[in-house]
């Protein structure tokens, strides 16, 4: 179960002094994962200068806190901070596809058709597929059935370039039995 949510830029230079300001969180009680939506251990997480000196960007920061599993990512070079909190800890692959799909709602709104209001109302629905990779999928599947159409269209082209090509020949070979006939006529009739 999921009790927080919450996207964070800090401003400032160097790892002390830097103020962390939230960008979005779930807000309290949307949906049924979110009961109140205590980001209070991510918050203070994200105050402790030693422990964000010692996160990786790109990674995801796993920190079992006051008996919450919370998960911090740091987007690299954006100043961005991820923050998950559970009352169980998530399997490794739901935490990165999780925390992946956030990154791709937060920073590349324009590729994705999800908001975070889809991830509130359902977020486990993000635990095991990439938003940005199942789009592109979807698209190439498209491509896919767009160029077998034109193949079909393409040979079906061929058979009727084929058919008609048949019909010339035997137009043409009609037309010279037809001349031969009219010679022949006309050289008959003519006294």
């Amino acid at each position: 179960m999921i009790n927080a949510i919450g996207i964070y830029e800090f401003q400032g230079n160097d790892i002390h002094g830097r103020d962390f300001v939230r960008v979005d969180m779930v807000p309290k009680d949307k949906g049924t994962f979110f009961s109140g939506n205590r980001l209070e251990g991510i918050e203070e997480l994200l105050m402790d200068d030693e422990l964000i000196a010692k996160t990786k960007p790109q990674k995801i920061n796993f920190i079992f806190h006051k008996y919450e599993y919370i998960y911090l990512h740091e987007v690299q070079n954006k100043n961005i901070f991820i923050g998950i909190s559970t009352k169980s800890p998530l399997d490794s692959s739901e935490a990165y596809y999780l925390i992946r799909n956030l990154e791709h709602i937060v920073l590349r709104k324009d590729k994705v058709k999800y908001t975070l209001d889809n991830i509130f109302m359902n977020p486990l629905g993000f635990t095991n597929t990439d938003i940005l990779l199942g789009r592109i999928k979807a698209e190439l599947s498209d491509v896919i059935n767009i160029m077998r159409s034109n193949i079909e269209k393409a040979i079906l082209r061929n058979e009727n370039l084929d058919q008609l090509q048949d019909k010339a020949i035997r137009l043409h070979e009609n037309s010279l039995v037809f001349k031969d006939e009219a010679k022949k006529l006309n050289t008959c009739c003519n006294w």
